[in-house]
């Protein structure tokens, strides 16, 4: 598993940054901004970034356990402002703590996280987290504003070549999905993984879970043992726990509570258990 992790992360290098030029590649992407960006694109985005980290993250060979945090995952996405996307969610095979949410949709949970949680209630607040980081578009907007510089980028040497000048403007390197893994990968800033946590703590009450829950996820994965490089991933991704149950606490006031309409109440327990490792 750890070559797996290991090849998993050297796909996902860094790309060139925009060399020298850089004015006139960002006037450039200002004439094609508001060009494409719409939803299907989003999700054929979304669908290449998860074959990337697919790539090197099989799933879980357990059907019934998949089938479960499916029925999860989309009875939390109904209760969001975005539920007519094609939501699928998955477990891998990572002892990682971790998740991850890709454009369009597409949620994928570790084996390491799925095992440290102890009820539905969760696994809920983990899959709303990332739901909530697709509704508010946060890694298609880091990907897309990418796809645009390769887009002006793109566009500026073919300019230049047609009016006899030079050519090489440095375009940035790699594909449009390995970029797209890397965001989802390496994470967001701060303030979208607050935002991200403030909203999943609503949309868990919408669908009759504890909102709560999120704290106890986060007071677990503190007080988790490190196992290694693969766990530092969490952390390398996201502000630390701590950092987060803080900034959780002073967000939630009456006006937040009064966002969350719980449905009636699902399970309590974890129905599916991961069967033991081999």
């Amino acid at each position: 598993m750890k070559a797996a992790v290991a090849a998993l992360s050297l796909a996902l290098a860094p790309v060139a940054a925009v060399p020298a030029g850089i004015d006139q590649v960002l006037s450039v992407a200002a004439e094609l901004a508001g060009k494409g960006g719409d939803e299907r694109e989003e999700i054929g985005i979304g669908r290449e970034a998860a074959a990337q980290l697919l790539g090197g993250l099989p799933l879980v060979d357990s059907p019934a356990t998949q089938r479960y945090v499916g029925q999860v995952g989309q009875w939390i996405a109904l209760q969001g402002e975005r539920p007519a996307l094609p939501w699928r969610f998955a477990l891998v095979e990572s002892p990682a703590i971790n998740a991850f949410a890709t454009p369009g949709g597409i949620v994928l949970v570790t084996r390491g996280l799925y095992e440290l949680l102890q009820s539905e209630d969760e696994l809920a607040a983990v899959l709303a987290h990332e739901i909530a980081h697709v509704q508010r578009r946060h890694h298609y907007t880091v990907v897309r504003n990418q796809r645009l510089m390769q887009r002006a980028s793109d566009e500026l040497a073919r300019r230049q070549q047609k009016a006899g000048g030079d050519a090489r403007t440095g375009a940035l390197v790699g594909t449009v999905a390995a970029r797209a893994a890397l965001v989802v990968a390496r994470g967001l800033d701060s303030g979208a993984e607050h935002q991200a946590d403030r909203d999943a703590m609503v949309l868990a009450a919408r669908a009759g879970y504890d909102s709560s829950a999120l704290l106890t996820v986060l007071e677990r994965i503190e007080a988790a043992p490190a196992q290694g490089a693969d766990t530092s991933l969490l952390t390398a991704t996201h502000p630390s726990p701590a950092a987060r149950r803080e900034a959780l606490g002073l967000a939630v006031t009456p006006a937040l509570e009064a966002l969350a309409l719980p449905s009636p109440a699902a399970g309590r327990l974890l129905r599916h258990r991961l069967p033991p490792r081999r």
